[in-house]
């Protein structure tokens, strides 16, 4: 099934985001980090913005069960032990909520600090890997008792743990939780060099959510699908038909601009776009 990330009406409050993409007529939509992370930052309370994504879904018909915990510095923060607790504790809090509103999937980041000044790349690698761990070791415990899956996502900074599948593999191996699976974002993997299809190929037993958006092979641009030529999309979706892909595909894109009118033209393309994904999925299942 295709969705939609509220990400692309970043500059509205998570419920007006919902609203807006209902009225353009999409009923499967991804809750964002960045529309809470937007407001929070300009001084609007957490809580707040909570009960009226409570209040709107309550209202409206919609399949919302997939969402993104917090990322940047709130989760970053997990790799310094004496912080780890404080990170999950926030994290539950985040939990709590979506369970309340129906989430059943979460796309979660892989933490990471810079290296330290005596740190050799080997023993870097190795610390943010262990800490990793632990935090999703931890985090689990919360996420199984909310009834949430967790799926990492595949990081963009290329020489961070997290940025390719075998890091993903060692992760859920180490874990050995069917609760625990991968997000594949495509416009990650494209700017490390590797096609979506040839990525998810190695992981396609564990992939349950892919995000998916274009950009120049260079930068993460988040934009639609089909836009650039750079991601070959077609093996992409002949790689899911061979490997029996059940997850969700969710339209991870950015706007770019704080305008409603150009939101909305890039909403109704996402629209075409996610009726050709839709198809190419049924066609081969």
């Amino acid at each position: 099934m295709v969705y939609i990330s509220t990400m692309l009406y970043a500059f509205l409050r998570p419920s007006q985001a919902i609203q807006r993409l209902h009225d353009h007529g999409f009923t499967s939509i991804e809750l964002s980090y960045d529309n809470f992370n937007y407001f929070v930052k300009h001084g609007e309370q957490l809580d707040t913005l909570m009960k009226e994504v409570v209040d709107v879904t309550g209202t409206l018909n919609l399949n919302m069960n997939v969402a993104h915990l917090p990322y940047g510095e709130e989760i970053r923060l997990a790799v310094e032990l004496d912080k780890m607790t404080r990170v999950i504790n926030i994290f539950n809090t985040w939990l709590k909520f979506y369970s309340d509103i129906g989430i059943n999937l979460a796309a979660i980041h892989i933490p990471f600090n810079n290296p330290h000044i005596d740190e050799g790349s080997i023993e870097y690698t190795s610390r943010i890997r262990d800490r990793a761990m632990l935090f999703f070791e931890k985090i689990l415990y919360h996420s199984e008792n909310y009834g949430i899956r967790l799926s990492i996502e595949n990081r963009l900074e290329r020489g961070v743990y997290g940025y390719l599948p075998n890091d993903l593999l060692y992760l859920i191996n180490s874990i050995g939780s069917d609760k625990f699976g991968v997000c594949l974002d495509t416009g990650h993997a494209i700017v490390n060099g590797f096609q979506p299809s040839e990525f998810y190929v190695k992981l396609a037993k564990y992939v349950n959510l892919i995000h998916a958006h274009d950009n120049d092979g260079y930068r993460d641009l988040h934009l639609p699908p089909l836009s650039t030529g750079t991601i070959h999309w077609d093996e992409l979706f002949r790689a899911l038909s061979m490997n029996g892909f059940e997850g969700k595909i969710v339209l991870e894109v950015a706007c770019h601009k704080e305008s409603l009118t150009d939101c909305d033209n890039i909403a109704k393309l996402l629209k075409l776009i996610a009726r050709y994904f839709e198809e190419l999925l049924n066609s081969r299942a």
